[in-house]
């Protein structure tokens, strides 16, 4: 039985993504290129799976394709800010009931916190505090 796809990004999709969010738009051989850089060769993305998963970011409306000559020139159209919030926004209902408090429970809970990151965030709801009133 075939897997459903998914809308979100799946880790080599966002590794596209990365790249384009970074670099902005390129060509399907530049980000191959790019994705290759720090890869030994026993390590390297196929050219082809390069091409395949950009089509598909394009069909997820994650990307636009624009053909220029023979290649494909891909370019964001989603946001890396805006991925990020539709998969907590989808992460947040499907397992803490759309509870942020549960969520930040959990995240307190189950994680080892920086005291310093406590403080950061302990500013940022001051911050957001006044900014509500």
């Amino acid at each position: 039985m075939a897997r459903t796809k998914s809308d979100f990004l799946t880790p080599s999709e966002r590794m596209i993504m990365d790249v384009l969010w970074e670099h902005g738009a390129l060509s399907t051989k530049a980000i191959h290129e790019r994705l290759n850089e720090e890869r030994d060769d026993s390590d390297q993305h196929a050219y082809t799976t390069i091409q395949t998963m950009c089509k598909i970011l394009a069909q997820k409306e994650y990307a636009i394709a624009e053909k220029q000559g023979r290649a494909f020139i891909y370019s964001a159209v989603v946001s890396k800010d805006d991925a990020r919030k539709t998969v907590l926004k989808s992460m947040l209902q499907q397992f803490f009931g759309g509870s942020s408090k549960s969520l930040a429970q959990h995240l307190l809970n189950e994680n080892e916190i920086n005291f310093d990151d406590l403080e950061d965030i302990k500013k940022e709801l001051k911050n957001k505090k006044k900014d509500a009133k």
